[in-house]
């Protein structure tokens, strides 16, 4: 059940929130409301965005090609061959699903 604290309540199988409690607040409502009551449950430490921003900067600032594929595929090839240069696979495949050599070792 929504509120403090978090307290449990059963339901029926068939649920719908709005039916159960009330409709979803807005977001931004939700957001804004949790800085209001200091509560940091869904916000990021400043030691987790300074660690986000050592790991994505050196990505922008050389950014690699993008190699498209189709959905539904396995993912562009350029994926494969970047394992088997380093002697690795994505995981097991039968070899007549391969779509590229065994790694060499």
């Amino acid at each position: 059940m929504p509120g403090q604290p978090v307290t449990l309540q059963p339901q029926r199988l068939h649920f719908r929130y709005a039916e159960a409690f009330a409709p979803l607040a807005d977001a931004y409502e939700t957001l804004l409301l949790d800085v209001l009551i200091g509560d940091q449950t869904l916000f990021v430490r400043g030691d987790e965005v300074e660690g986000s921003w050592s790991l994505y900067s050196p990505v922008l600032e050389h950014r690699p090609q993008v190699h498209p594929y189709a959905a539904g595929t396995w993912g562009p090839l350029q994926a494969d061959r970047l394992l088997v240069e380093r002697g690795q696979r994505w995981f097991p495949v039968p070899a007549d699903e391969a779509r590229i050599p065994e790694p060499r070792g």
